[in-house]
């Protein structure tokens, strides 16, 4: 059905599981991450409720984007770093005030004297608002990580107005 698919909504039940990818507050400093780009992500250790992420219901799936480890083809760096996708999902934000989401084990090896200075300020700031009006990505991911909720029920409609509801619940 994707070839010819039109739509795709996901199906936002209470409680999920959210992230939203961080970028570089300067363009020009220094990249930290294992993965080569200035673009990383960050969720809750917990199960959210959905209404703090603003999804409820259908929500209409914006598109479907690798997570930054995967970016320009970087091939995987370590078991912590899964195969991931992001379900950008339409007006998703998290309410609840946004980390700056810097995690010692993404960090670059020469960073690792350090980490414990970058983690100190990454848990006592606060991502800056994006004010050129480009949104933040954020959504629900499915991954090939076992331990990770992956389970996600989508609506597709193609261009002829069939609709399809699928669950993915594995990474084959």
């Amino acid at each position: 059905m994707l070839p010819t698919a039109q739509r795709m909504d996901y199906l936002a039940t209470l409680t999920g599981t959210y992230f939203a990818f961080t970028a570089a507050a300067n363009p020009g400093s220094p990249c930290l991450f294992q993965w080569g780009n200035d673009f990383a992500w960050y969720t809750r250790s917990e199960r959210h409720l959905s209404r703090n992420w603003n999804v409820s219901g259908w929500t209409k799936v914006l598109g479907v984007l690798p997570f930054p480890n995967r970016w320009d083809g970087c091939p995987p760096t370590q078991s912590h770093t899964p195969e991931s996708v992001l379900l950008v999902l339409e007006g998703c934000r998290d309410t609840q005030g946004a980390p700056l989401g810097i995690f010692p084990e993404t960090l670059k090896g020469e960073l690792h004297g350090v980490r414990s200075v970058i983690e100190a300020h990454s848990n006592s700031g606060r991502l800056e608002p994006v004010t050129d009006g480009t949104p933040l990505c954020q959504g629900t991911a499915i991954t090939n990580q076992a331990c990770a909720p992956n389970s996600a029920t989508v609506r597709v409609v193609d261009k002829h107005g069939y609709t399809n509801i699928y669950t993915i619940d594995r990474w084959d």
